[in-house]
């Protein structure tokens, strides 16, 4: 699988998460460009 660092900036992931929360009849909140990123700077296990 190629790498895809780089590729999408904050914005365009927060849209794509948004589409893929909100897509077939789900209700989720959309996701913001700095709700991403704090979620980037979690550690993770």
């Amino acid at each position: 699988m190629p790498a895809f660092v780089g590729t999408l900036n904050d914005v365009q992931i927060a849209n794509v998460l948004t589409y893929l929360r909100s897509a077939w009849g789900n209700n989720a909140r959309p996701i913001t460009a700095n709700g991403f990123c704090a979620l980037r700077e979690i550690p993770h296990n």
